[in-house]
């Protein structure tokens, strides 16, 4: 037996023993890495992409991987600002009672279409329970969402979200098909027309619970569930959430409540 197949299996060996997370590695934005995409490029499972503070105007995508994406400085330090920009791509005014009393909400939505760039942030299929996003800002730009979870079980904690748009729902974050954790974050001044401006879930059937657990949750602007929605399927826990001054401008066929939950095996306490 040659000396690399010695090593390859020593390797093999040490990784079945004691997991491969103690081959991971930090990589640090921007010392080494100019964008926080850049150094989830590089990054393969069990990896720590560590963020310093300041403004990085991108979007990032996960990609299926499960990593730690995490701010040194924490979120009033540390924002992911869409590069998108307002003018050109969001056309609905926040502010519905500049329109006329004749052109109610739905009637402005049925003629108008919001086109939107990509999430600031967007987990893809594939990302487990190991994914972790902490201590960011995470601004839209009033033009597309902040957050985009889909097939994916991060957890996303100690970040303020904020300024997000849906083209129709979830403007702060939009879940499908999956249980993140959404622990300890102000979710803020997000808009959609349909539903659930400040969190959106999809949750389809067995796919786990998704957690809303110790957020605080205003200025949502929106149709169905302004702050919260949860709908089709089974499986939410919403619990210790602070939820005040969220609106829907023009409630129409739209009265379904702040918190709307329309789900099976739903908690929703405290």
């Amino acid at each position: 037996m040659g000396k690399t197949s010695k090593i390859s299996i020593i390797v093999g060996l040490f990784v079945f023993l004691f997991g491969a997370s103690v081959f991971a590695s930090i990589h640090h934005v921007p010392s080494e890495y100019s964008t926080i995409q850049g150094a989830i490029n590089i990054s393969v499972d069990g990896d720590t992409v560590l963020v310093a503070s300041g403004v990085y105007e991108e979007s990032i995508n996960f990609g299926g991987k499960s990593i730690v994406v995490l701010s040194a400085s924490g979120a009033l330090e540390t924002t992911i600002l869409s590069p998108s920009s307002a003018s050109g791509v969001y056309d609905l005014p926040l502010d519905f009672d500049s329109l006329s009393a004749p052109l109610k909400a739905r009637d402005y939505l049925s003629q108008k279409s919001l086109s939107a760039g990509s999430p600031v942030v967007s987990f893809t299929s594939g990302s487990d329970a190991t994914t972790e996003l902490i201590g960011f800002t995470i601004n839209g730009n009033n033009s597309v969402q902040c957050i985009s979870c889909i097939e994916s079980d991060p957890l996303i904690s100690e970040c303020i979200i904020q300024n997000g748009v849906g083209s129709r729902d979830g403007g702060g974050l939009f879940i499908q098909y999956c249980a993140p954790r959404i622990h300890d974050n102000v979710i803020r001044n997000n808009y959609t027309p349909i539903t659930g401006a400040g969190l959106f879930a999809r949750l389809g059937t067995g796919n786990g619970t998704v957690e809303v657990v110790g957020n605080v949750f205003y200025g949502n602007q929106g149709g169905n569930g302004p702050a919260i929605s949860f709908i089709e399927g089974e499986g939410c826990l919403a619990e210790r959430n602070l939820v005040y001054g969220n609106s829907v401008p023009d409630a129409g066929s739209y009265i379904r409540g702040v918190v709307y939950v329309h789900v099976d095996n739903a908690t929703v306490i405290n």
